[in-house]
């Protein structure tokens, strides 16, 4: 009986501690020597947080990266828990402010596109 109350006590206990460790949607960048892109795939829900991969990236050192996503970061997407290791970085959306409350994939995709241009130059920039 102690047994399988430890069995159930765990389960339960490890169930809590998976539900508590975020879980982030994924968004793509890619980059190539004319542009850099970031989007949401298109059809999936939109979410608030997405971890975004920069391995395609060549960023020197950790200063430089942090130094990129910071620097585009807005008012309404923020880069933020930049992993150097793993090459990743969360991207808050802010969905609930009055110019974006309501924003589809379509919506975000337009500002990212609308922002995607800027990308490359800026990146250029950090690498100095």
């Amino acid at each position: 009986m102690r047994n399988l109350f430890c069995v159930i006590l765990v389960a339960v206990l490890g169930g809590i501690i998976l539900s508590l460790s975020p879980v982030y949607a994924q968004m793509t960048l890619t980059s190539s020597t004319s542009s850099i892109e970031i989007k949401i795939e298109p059809g999936t829900p939109v979410a608030s947080v997405y971890s975004l991969n920069f391995a395609s990236l060549s960023f020197p050192d950790e200063d430089r990266a942090n130094a990129f996503f910071n620097g585009i970061t807005s008012n309404i997407a923020i880069f933020s828990s930049l992993n150097f290791t793993t090459k990743t970085v969360a991207v808050k959306l802010n969905t609930t402010c009055n110019d974006t409350a309501g924003w589809g994939n379509t919506e975000w995709n337009a500002y990212f596109t609308e922002r995607n241009p800027k990308l490359l130059p800026f990146y250029n920039f950090v690498l100095e």
